[in-house]
């Protein structure tokens, strides 16, 4: 059974593929069909549009996805989040952040991004605490749009999510910040490899070669112990700057394609590479 949010997707999709049968564009019904079926392949209705949109196009008619071959979408919508809370209710004194829930039929549900800590001004929270706090546990007050840090702190998340790659959707949340969007599940069989680094006194790190002895180093690898950009971790592996991890992605072949920051302290970083077909390492 789909969540109440992908449910909300999933009616939006549908209604794009009815639109697209009164047009006769019968590649977007299939396009929006298989959409819905990569997050509920039950949906009969799907299943219909899609029969439909085969046949017209030419093809037989598709009782089954082969998930192989279709692409799969993941979806995120933005949620507000605070730093501490008093009595179940966000405190005060506390920081706001927004964050992305990210719900993806590959990898689960997890964080996709996340904005930096900013504060409404403390009488404008305690009045919310005030208000909050009489009624218990009510997390639905809005923030409000009109304040230069809620916005600025909402626009540099959106602005990380396109680099990331996702697309906006005309669906909207209950509250004005609630954001959706979507993009295909990213794998590796299509190129794409992701890395999270740490930050680690002045720099971001990333844990790799678990278990890999000083002298079962590549050369190159040997070569930024000794520039100190790698080192052993205390726990078996070792630790790489993340300004390295780019260079030796880069020589592979990789693009770099976005940095985003997973939490609002600035402390976790994911890396997104993306390999074309056929490209091959410098030299």
């Amino acid at each position: 059974m789909p969540s109440e949010r992908v449910q909300r997707q999933i009616d939006e999709l549908l209604r794009e593929a009815e639109a697209a049968i009164r047009a006769a564009d019968w590649e977007r019904v299939r396009d929006r069909a298989n959409a819905v079926i990569a997050m509920d392949t039950q949906n009969q209705d799907a299943k219909a549009f899609l029969d439909a949109a085969e046949s017209s196009l030419g093809g037989p008619p598709r009782r089954r996805r082969a998930p192989e071959v279709e692409p799969q979408w993941e979806t995120c919508q933005i949620e507000w989040g605070v730093t501490s809370q008093l009595l179940g209710s966000p405190a005060p004194f506390s920081k706001n952040y927004f964050w992305a829930d990210v719900t993806s039929p590959a990898h689960g549900t997890h964080a996709g991004g996340s904005s930096p800590k900013f504060g409404v001004g403390f009488a404008h929270g305690l009045g919310m605490w005030l208000e909050r706090g009489g009624r218990g546990t009510n997390w639905d007050d809005r923030l409000p749009s009109n304040d230069g840090n809620t916005v600025a702190a909402h626009r540099a998340l959106v602005n990380m999510l396109l680099q990331d790659g996702w697309n906006p959707t005309e669906f909207r949340g209950g509250q004005w910040w609630e954001y959706s969007f979507r993009r295909r599940v990213r794998t590796e069989e299509d190129g794409w490899k992701v890395l999270e680094t740490v930050r680690n006194g002045d720099a971001f790190w990333h844990h790799a070669y678990e278990g890999t002895s000083d002298d079962e180093l590549s050369e190159e690898g040997q070569e930024a112990v000794q520039k100190g950009m790698m080192q052993k971790d205390g726990s078996g592996g070792w630790l790489i700057r993340e300004d390295i991890v780019i260079e030796w992605e880069k020589e592979d072949g990789s693009a770099l394609l976005s940095i985003v920051t997973l939490d609002h302290d600035g402390e976790h970083h994911r890396l997104a590479f993306h390999k074309e077909s056929g490209t091959t390492a410098e030299t």
